[in-house]
């Protein structure tokens, strides 16, 4: 837009009134419609005379509801007459002018100089607001200083400096959070996180502005583009959060391997850039999971394999089932470790007979089965009043899916 006068709560002149106030009016468009109504004519009879009636019908209709606007009108008039302090009138009248001044620039491409007059008339008005006032003039300061902080988005954003122009559409958001002009504030905002390659900010922007229904129609358009662009960069950037975990991991550095797999669940488990490799995300669980575990953390150890299990096609994940185990037995829970070792040596029997899967695989598959039985013969011998993994206290309680029927080819074989 050339200005934005219409974000703030269009403010008018001062008037210098003997109870000194200050009006404060919004344009608002006309939503009643034209009175399409009118007599058929013509036609004599009965159907000319009900078209008539329901054409009378419709008028009354139509002016009740005009009477009714009008009076919602007036009432918001009434109300939005603010009451100025004597000491504010001079200031917020300076405010306007600046403001008035900025428009006046901006129309003429001087976008520097307009930024520089409206910094002025925000430093006014934060004068304002460090006196004690009430709060319904608080507020009309807040809005029109959230409006000149928005002016100073656009000016930014026509003068390509978008740094400026997000930072001012922030404070425009901050300083009146209720605003009328919010939506478009945060408009202004995504228009300016995009060329920074901000996409996700982008999106949380365009999506907030779709559900107040203001500005929906640009941000339709842009939220299935943006989404695009968010998926791909998620992924790249999980990818690259799983390589650094990794990495940190295998130099024992256990706190930074942690941060890394977190920072890359939480991209994998946004709700609103889907991220669909299943695969990777269990890696990130287990993966986290043994970092825990190298920190002493069991509980959260357990939590976050059950998370990795709870995944499509994962009940059978035979790392999340080992790694949750090591945890129970750092919990004394060992009767819960030998259940969840038996549930991971059924998958991983089942990966080392699996034709589809590669050398490589079944050979791992197989060694993890080893180690698998061996420890729960391990615990078994230091806990004698366990019964044997064959006996019905210590098998887990079937799956109502089954957790061979739903897992993945490999997927018990764990991953890193």
């Amino acid at each position: 837009d050339d200005d934005d006068d219409d974000d703030v709560v269009a403010v008018a002149d001062v008037k210098h009134t003997k109870t000194r106030r200050l009006e404060i009016v919004e344009d608002e468009s006309d939503e009643s419609g034209d009175d399409s109504g009118g007599d058929s004519g013509g036609d004599d009879g009965e159907r000319g005379d009900n078209s008539s009636k329901i054409n009378d019908t419709k008028k009354k209709q139509q002016n009740q509801n005009q009477q009714q606007q009008q009076q919602q009108q007036q009432q918001r008039s009434e109300a939005e007459v603010v009451e100025w302090p004597a000491a504010i009138l001079p200031m917020i009248s300076e405010a306007e002018r600046l403001k008035a001044d900025a428009t006046k620039l901006y129309k003429a491409s001087n976008y520097e100089s307009a930024m520089s007059i409206l910094d002025d008339g925000a430093s006014v008005l934060k004068r304002c607001l460090e006196r004690k006032e009430s709060k319904a003039v608080i507020g009309r300061i807040r809005n029109l200083l959230g409006a000149i902080y928005a002016n100073k988005a656009a000016c930014a954003g026509q003068a390509n400096r978008y740094e400026d122009a997000a930072e001012a559409a922030s404070l425009a958001i901050e300083s009146a959070p209720q605003a009328p002009g919010r939506p478009r504030w945060l408009l202004r905002r995504a228009q300016a996180y995009e060329p920074l390659e901000r996409h996700h900010e982008a999106l949380m922007d365009m999506m907030e502005v779709q559900r107040t229904g203001r500005g929906s129609l640009l941000a339709s358009k842009a939220i299935p583009r943006l989404k695009k662009i968010c998926q791909s960069e998620n992924a790249g950037r999980i990818l690259a959060d799983k390589r650094r975990g990794n990495d940190h991991y295998k130099a024992k550095r256990y706190l930074q391997a942690r941060s890394a797999y977190g920072r890359a669940l939480t991209l994998a488990r946004c709700s609103v850039v889907k991220f669909r490799d299943t695969k990777t995300t269990a890696a990130l669980y287990t993966n986290l999971a043994l970092c825990m575990l190298s920190l002493g953390d069991f509980h959260d150890a357990a939590e976050v394999c059950t998370q990795a299990l709870g995944l499509p096609h994962e009940q059978g994940n035979a790392s999340a089932l080992r790694r949750r185990a090591m945890a129970y037995k750092g919990l004394g829970r060992v009767a819960d470790a030998v259940r969840d070792l038996q549930t991971a040596a059924e998958s991983l029997e089942a990966d080392a007979r699996d034709p589809k899967l590669s050398k490589q695989q079944t050979t791992k598959a197989e060694k993890l089965l080893g180690a698998t039985r061996a420890e729960i013969s391990r615990l078994l011998a230091a806990n004698p009043n366990l019964k044997s993994p064959d006996s019905d206290e210590t098998k887990p309680a079937a799956s109502p899916l089954g957790a061979q029927q739903h897992r993945k080819p490999g997927s018990g074989s764990g991953s890193g």
